[in-house]
């Protein structure tokens, strides 16, 4: 994995990963390279589900919306891409 943030105790000896950037291959192991490690779960299934849900609820609210709404947004992702295709140039 990659990690996109994390947090290190004042020591510096324990590590929180708050952000997983790309997700390569990871899981849980019987005996970790480090004894401080530990891993839970970020959210339980029915928070989980709530979510999708929601998620799902928007999107269906967004598809429904006109055709004038969607070339709207379109044209504005066109916009930010081309902002950061300018940014990469460096200018």
């Amino acid at each position: 994995m990659i990690v996109g943030k994390d947090q290190w105790d004042e020591r510096e000896e324990n590590r929180t990963i708050q952000q997983i950037s790309t997700l390569i291959d990871i899981s849980a192991v019987t005996l970790p390279a480090s004894p401080t490690t530990s891993i839970q779960v970020a959210e339980s299934d029915e928070a989980f589900r709530a979510r999708c849900e929601a998620r799902l609820v928007e999107l269906r609210r967004q598809m429904a919306r006109p055709e004038q709404e969607r070339r709207r947004r379109e044209a504005h992702l066109l916009g930010l891409r081309a902002e950061a295709a300018y940014a990469r140039l460096g200018r």
